[in-house]
């Protein structure tokens, strides 16, 4: 799966996923497999998780 995460401490990064690209501090990109998404959601340090959603093909 793929997502935006924000985190509640700057650089943190959760061991379960992947990061892609950092926007900021708090902001970046990740890939996890979607059995670890319970675990995410529920980390104190995540604050939101927005799956990516692909978009259609032309």
């Amino acid at each position: 799966m793929t997502a935006i995460v924000k985190v509640k401490e700057a650089n943190y990064h959760p061991r379960l996923l992947a990061v892609r690209k950092q926007i900021d501090s708090w902001l970046f990109t990740a890939e996890f497999k979607a059995q670890d998404l319970q675990d995410l959601e529920s980390d104190p340090l995540v604050e939101t998780i927005s799956l990516a959603k692909a978009l259609p093909s032309c």
